[in-house]
Order: C-alpha cells, then structure tokens, then sequence
C-alpha cells in the first residue's frame, strides 16, 4: 500500500496584534507606577515576614530618625492645617506662603522657624536636610501634639473622616524615643496607627 508522505502546513502568525497588547500592557505600568518619595532623613525601617500594604498617600506620616522627629501631613489639608496651625501660635501666613507649604512634603523645623523654611530654598535636595532641626517633641512642647490635632481636625472638616496615621521609625531607636511619639498619639486619642517596615525574607 502506498504510504503518502504527510503534507506539511505552515502556520502564518499575525504578531501585529500581540505587539500592540505588549505595549498597552507596559504602558499602564509606567503610567501607573509611582517613584518611591525621596525624604530628607535617613531612616533604616525594621524588618518583618509578613506585610500588609497601606497606601501612603492618605496618611499623615511620622518619621522618627535617630536624632529627630518629622510629618507628613496628605496634600489635600496641608493649606487647612498651615492656617489653623498659624492663627494657634499668632503666626500669619501670606497667600504666597499658603502656595508653597502645599508643595512642601515634609515639615521638620520649630514653627518659630517656619516662616523662614517655607521661604527658603526648600526644593534644594542639598540644604533640605540640614535646614530642618527637627520638630520638637521635648516634655512641655506641644508642637508635634499640635501638628497631630489640627491636621486630624482639617481631614474630618474636609473630607469627613479619621486621619490615618503611620509611624516611620529607624529601627535604632531606643524605646523610649518611640514611647514619646506613641504618647504623643495617644493624648491625641489616637490609638490606632500603621508602622512602616520591610518585608524579610522567610528561611
């Protein structure tokens, strides 16, 4: 019997169409992806197994390095928070000054010094950190609580809810720097915030 030999057939691939579905795909993440926030201390977080993500976009952040204290206070209530923080301390800010704090990511200078560090060269990534002493959080200084308390106050007036708080803490700090902070939180009646940590790597 005769074996015919099996006719051998060409698949012809239109890849047009996967290459347009390649880069819609990558365009979408470096749309959507976010740089990591550059911040003007240096602080070694602390390592854990287990992390659960926590957007930090509408927190108010505490960064607590070993020498000093900062905050973040979420754009939206920065210009409510700078106003109030203001008419507390008899301190009158411009409409100039209102402008330039909403830009200002991190604030970490006494308010007797603020006027002077909102009209300084605060984008200059190499006076930044050597301008802001940090906030005070001495016994009897209630700047830090203050900060706390107004910006809790502009979140709820504005958007009607709790300000979420997270604690960035360098993992060299003694314990009681951080009980200080968390003092400071729990005054304000604040008893529930995120820490801020790297994930480590199961063994």
């Amino acid at each position: 019997m005769h074996n015919g030999k099996p006719r051998r057939k060409i698949l012809s691939v239109d890849m047009t169409a996967m290459c347009d579905v390649a880069f819609i795909i990558l365009i979408f993440f470096v749309v959507s992806a976010k740089a990591k926030a550059w911040l003007p201390i240096s602080i070694e977080e602390p390592a854990a197994r287990n992390r659960i993500y926590d957007s930090e976009d509408n927190n108010a952040i505490i960064l607590v390095s070993t020498d000093k204290v900062m905050f973040e206070i979420p754009k939206e209530i920065r210009k409510q928070t700078l106003i109030t923080m203001g008419s507390r301390y008899h301190i009158e800010f411009t409409s100039e000054e209102l402008s330039k704090f909403e830009k200002i990511e991190t604030i970490g200078v006494p308010i007797s010094q603020l006027k002077e560090f909102i009209d300084s060269d605060y984008n200059n990534w190499n006076n930044f950190f050597f301008k802001q002493p940090g906030i005070p959080v001495n016994p009897g200084n209630y700047e830090l609580a203050n900060w706390i308390d107004i910006a809790s106050k502009a979140e709820k007036v504005t958007k009607d809810h709790d300000l979420d708080f997270m604690l960035d803490a360098d993992k060299r700090n003694l314990y009681p720097q951080i009980e200080r902070i968390t003092d400071i939180l729990t005054s304000q009646r604040i008893f529930k915030f995120s820490l801020v940590y790297i994930t480590k790597s199961k063994v």
